[in-house]
């Protein structure tokens, strides 16, 4: 007859372990992987609203800077 050792230190899944566990573990990662997914997709977002931000900011100061050239010219010119 073979006989089987247990070697310590080895970790081993048992018919012990309830069913309730596995699921509820399963379920676990499966909200955590969910709410990772809904954060990087709300984190685009809102990078996407700075990028606009940041765009509209530039044309503004482009702007005045375009109008502060001409009234420098004209500063000049007198």
């Amino acid at each position: 007859m073979t006989r089987i050792r247990k070697v310590p230190g080895r970790w081993q899944i048992d018919r012990k372990i309830p069913v309730t566990l596995i699921v509820t573990l399963v379920l676990a990662v499966a909200a955590q992987s969910a709410a990772a997914i809904w954060w990087a997709g709300r984190m685009d977002y809102r990078v996407e609203l700075a990028e606009k931000t940041l765009k509209a900011a530039v044309e503004t100061v482009g702007a005045y800077n375009e109008r502060l050239i001409r009234l420098e010219t004209r500063g000049n010119q007198i």
